[in-house]
């Protein structure tokens, strides 16, 4: 029994110009999309390295962790200059 956990929302932010993506929950993995594709329309990419975007470009997140419960995607545009 008990409570599945929830993942916490990913928050999305720019950083020294690099679009961030970070995580409360430990151990949790990250995956995004650029303008709402990876490779294709439903591939996400796993979020490793800070992203150099162009002003205007929308970015997708999500965070998972095995054995806790989906948590809602969170959404970026990348701030002009």
């Amino acid at each position: 029994g008990g409570i599945q956990p929830i993942t916490s929302n990913p928050h999305i932010s720019l950083n020294k110009g690099k679009v961030e993506i970070v995580c409360d929950t430990e151990g949790a993995s990250l995956v995004y999309q650029v303008n709402g594709q990876g490779l294709t329309a439903d591939h996400w990419d796993l979020f490793t390295d800070p992203l150099a975007l162009e002003p205007g470009e929308k970015v997708t997140a999500i965070a998972h962790r095995l054995g806790y419960a989906e948590c809602e995607l969170a959404r970026f545009v990348v701030p002009g200059k």
